[in-house]
């Protein structure tokens, strides 16, 4: 039995399309500062650490966007 499927079709066309990023979008927040240990084992200021990592994440990751979109 043969297969009723027709045979794929390849599309050749090829459309660039380019998006606007909104400039809120490249600015961050600065990172919080643990200034004190407080709370049990200073688990707030272990907390504050992470978010400060994380912050400093968003804006490594933003700057490499920042750097893709003024190469075009």
């Amino acid at each position: 039995m043969v297969c009723d499927d027709p045979e794929p079709k390849v599309v050749t066309r090829i459309v660039e399309r380019k998006s606007d990023v909104p400039l809120s979008l490249f600015d961050c927040m600065p990172e919080a500062v643990a200034t004190e240990v407080c709370g049990p084992s200073g688990s707030v200021a272990l907390n504050l650490e992470r978010l400060g990592l994380a912050g400093q994440d968003g804006r490594t990751r933003l700057a490499k966007v920042r750097k893709l979109l003024a190469d075009r």
